[in-house]
């Protein structure tokens, strides 16, 4: 067994249909900054909150910290974000759930932000 190896999957076919929309995001990508069509990239995750159970211990000089790997579960919460790329504008926002509201608001938010975009076709 090696853990610290890692193999990654697609779930999607790499056909040329799927090239051409990921070319179409690279040319909205490399567009110059124009503050009427608003590049706004948004993700979602959710985030387990742990704590520790044992103290990690003291660093001590040349040593690694240490820490013990057992933790007690805290809940967990949504964080949800947008970043415009070219201005680094950005927006985040922590929730306790991840829901149909929570999702709204964030949305609401956003929208505030960019009362009056242009969409590209």
């Amino acid at each position: 067994m090696k853990p610290h190896l890692k193999q990654m999957w697609c779930l999607g076919q790499l056909d040329s249909r799927f090239i051409a929309q990921m070319e179409q995001i690279l040319w909205l990508y490399a567009q110059p900054y124009d503050p009427a069509y608003p590049v706004v990239c948004f993700d979602e995750r959710p985030c387990f909150l742990i704590g520790e159970v044992v103290a990690p211990l003291l660093m001590r000089a040349g040593h690694v910290y240490k820490e013990h790997y057992s933790y007690e579960k805290n809940g967990s919460c949504a964080l949800l974000a947008a970043i415009e790329p070219l201005t680094g504008n950005r927006l985040a926002q922590v929730y306790p759930q991840r829901t149909k509201r929570e999702y709204t608001l964030f949305c609401q938010a956003l929208a505030t932000q960019y009362p009056r975009p242009v969409k590209f076709a």
